[in-house]
């Protein structure tokens, strides 16, 4: 029991107003903690969400407790937004090149029932190959998953592991 927020406005504010935003997040909890005390409501909890804003919100009078979801693994939606960097990404998923088909695709043995449907809606796609950052993780079906390689010199054989940062680990 107690009062819990999830900071999503920090998802699409800038590195520089995220301190802002996310200090103003706990000077509103902690004034709607006052306000309760003056009526009478004992709130033994303070907690407050979401992985970018962790590290800045952990710091705050008043919070108790945060609940970032991916900032124990980190991912590479938190790597883009600044919160971390991707050799702080602890999960991966190694897969296997299955398929090269042609010069600007390969295929890997790892779809949407590992990395879920969880996609960036820019170019990112579904995840970072950690040593081919500038391969396009485009799309994928339940087993399979397409890279565009066409922007890259690397030219995978069937049999070639990839580590990939999944876009957003909670459900991987």
């Amino acid at each position: 029991d107690g009062l819990y927020t999830h900071e999503g406005p920090v998802y699409k504010c800038t590195l520089e107003e995220r301190p802002a935003i996310a200090k103003a997040a706990t000077l509103h909890m902690n004034a709607i903690v006052s306000y309760l005390k003056t009526e009478g409501i004992d709130i033994p909890v303070v907690s407050v969400g979401s992985s970018p804003a962790a590290a800045i919100m952990a710091g705050e009078a008043g919070v108790d407790e945060i609940r970032p979801g991916t900032y124990v693994f980190q991912d590479r939606m938190q790597a883009d937004l600044g919160a971390t960097s991707y050799d702080e990404c602890a999960a991966s998923i190694l897969a296997t090149v299955i398929s090269v088909p042609d010069s600007r695709t390969a295929i890997i043995d790892a779809g949407t029932k590992t990395f879920s449907g969880d996609k960036s809606t820019g170019s990112a796609g579904l995840g970072l190959l950690a040593d081919h950052p500038e391969v396009i993780f485009d799309w994928a079906s339940e087993e399979h998953g397409h890279l565009d390689i066409s922007q890259s010199s690397w030219r995978p054989t069937v049999g070639d592991r990839v580590r990939v940062i999944p876009w957003h680990v909670c459900a991987c």
